[in-house]
């Protein structure tokens, strides 16, 4: 017998990037939603963490996030977003907020829209985009797969998604091919003489 399946089902790539291109074209509509959406997968936040953003968080011309968690010790932290078209939605969204507003109100009041209201959504533009419908948390697990694609370390994931260690990231949130295409990929690479074995261990 195999191993019970763990984590949320994921986008695939192209998936993504079919998800995320609908999702841009609706926050430049004012979806503030979408871009809530958008915020999360970029950085890999809880649904919590997204929503009770405020615009003093976005520092440095919102290259960087700053993360007031609570959830632990750990959820504490400052990410660097690197996406222009994101960081001037933001802009453009917090432009008439007070610096202590949510940047993901309800309308006509200052607080921070619920989690469910971001489900519904992320269902709805899953069915736009003609992707598999997955829930919001598993927008982490995505985002901590293609970091991993990409090069970042299982334990620079976890720091980014504001765990202790990498245990649980690599648990419920890499994909298991992600690991493995990265080790492939190493070995190959020392195979081929692109890099040594010594780098590799």
């Amino acid at each position: 017998e195999g191993k019970p399946v763990v984590g949320k089902l994921q986008l695939r790539q192209d998936e993504a990037r079919v998800l995320c291109d609908l999702l841009i074209h609706a926050a430049s509509q004012g979806d503030r939603l979408a871009l809530a959406l958008l915020v999360q997968v970029i950085l890999g936040l809880r649904s919590g963490e997204v929503l009770q953003l405020r615009k003093r968080d976005l520092d440095c011309q919102a290259t960087i996030v700053v993360i007031e968690g609570t959830k632990n010790k750990n959820a504490k932290r400052s990410l660097e977003l690197h996406a222009p078209v994101i960081r001037e939605l933001l802009l453009s969204r917090c432009e008439s907020l007070a610096p202590d507003a949510f940047i993901f109100a309800m309308k006509r009041q200052n607080w921070p829209i619920g989690t469910p209201h971001l489900w519904r959504a992320l269902k709805r533009y899953c069915k736009q985009a003609g992707v598999p419908l997955v829930c919001p948390h598993s927008l982490r697990g995505l985002h901590s797969t293609l970091a991993v694609k990409a090069g970042a370390t299982s334990s620079l994931v976890a720091q980014a998604l504001g765990h202790g260690s990498d245990q649980v990231t690599r648990k419920h949130y890499i994909a298991p091919s992600a690991l493995e295409s990265v080790r492939s990929a190493r070995i190959a690479g020392v195979l081929l003489g692109k890099t040594d074995l010594d780098s590799l261990i």
